[in-house]
């Protein structure tokens, strides 16, 4: 069976069975800035446990991958100060810890594909 991942917000709680504004955090008391980034966080750790199958990366285990998405901000006529995020490319290396992020995907097709479809969260997030 062919793995569906959420292609929106709304998709992604039709797959899960949660109602769309029901299981957002209450960020009625913040600044929108702040609501933001604390919605994008956790829409993405939502999204990103989904594609993980429901399980957190094993940090202590070395010998599988962990993937986590690369940022380089850039600038352009619209953003001149850098605010943006670019993901055109990917590095491979391993470190000796045994903690990580926590948008760790297990897959590298699941972080392209919500990178893709979800990068406006992570900008929310980020930027």
């Amino acid at each position: 069976m062919e793995k569906v991942l959420p292609t929106s917000w709304e998709h992604f709680c039709e797959l899960t069975g949660r109602d769309p504004i029901a299981s957002l955090p209450n960020v009625s008391q913040l600044d929108e800035k702040t609501a933001g980034r604390l919605i994008a966080d956790h829409k993405l750790a939502a999204m990103i446990l989904f594609c993980n199958g429901g399980k957190l990366p094993d940090y202590t285990d070395s010998s599988t991958w962990k993937h986590e998405p690369w940022w380089e901000v850039v600038k352009d006529k619209k953003k001149p100060s850098g605010r943006g995020l670019s993901y055109h490319g990917c590095d491979y290396w391993s470190t000796g810890t045994c903690v990580g992020p926590r948008f760790a995907f297990l897959e590298e097709e699941d972080l392209l594909h919500i990178v893709k479809h979800f990068l406006e969260l992570y900008e929310a997030l980020y930027l």
